[in-house]
């Protein structure tokens, strides 16, 4: 479908693919998600996302690497 952002241009989720996986040794869950068109939609896609699941991540335009793990 498509998603509007106000301020923001139309963005087509078909682009979007992602990869999940459990780790067998930690049993961890790894979530590859990939097909943003930019850092604006992939940190807006990331605030929704978390928020959805329950998970407090902070400040998406904080993000770094090491403090998504």
């Amino acid at each position: 479908f498509l998603l509007y952002v106000v301020g923001m241009d139309e963005f087509d989720t078909k682009d979007i693919q992602s990869q999940v996986f459990v780790e067998p040794k930690t049993n961890n869950v790894v979530i590859k998600i990939t097909g943003f068109p930019n850092n604006s939609f992939a940190k807006m896609y990331t605030g929704w996302l978390m928020e959805f699941i329950g998970f407090e991540i902070g400040d998406p335009d904080k993000f770094t690497q090491s403090n998504i793990h």
